[in-house]
């Protein structure tokens, strides 16, 4: 049963980052699910990620420079990333 939740989650995560429209709803979900200090990634913006704290979730962001790492749950630098939002076009006259 437990399986079955936790791919739901899952599978509801996948679908809102897919289409970009995380619900506050949704991340509320995820955090009374996963308790206090789950990290869930902003999928608009990978310079942010949401700590959940009493099953609300805090927006947090990284360090400049540094991006949120879902998979080692912790910011890291852009390249050790996969996240679409972290990779910026150049300013004008470094193309």
């Amino acid at each position: 049963m437990k399986g079955i939740v936790i791919l739901t989650l899952f599978a509801i995560l996948a679908t809102a980052c897919a289409n970009s429209d995380v619900t506050p709803e949704t991340l509320r979900r995820l955090c009374r699910y996963h308790g206090d200090d789950w990290l869930i990634p902003n999928v608009d913006d990978c310079t942010k990620f949401y700590n959940c704290a009493h099953g609300e979730p805090i927006e947090q962001s990284c360090y400049p420079g540094l991006v949120y790492n879902a998979v080692n749950r912790n910011c890291d630098y852009p390249q050790h990333t996969a996240c679409a939002t972290a990779i910026r076009p150049a300013p004008p006259g470094y193309e």
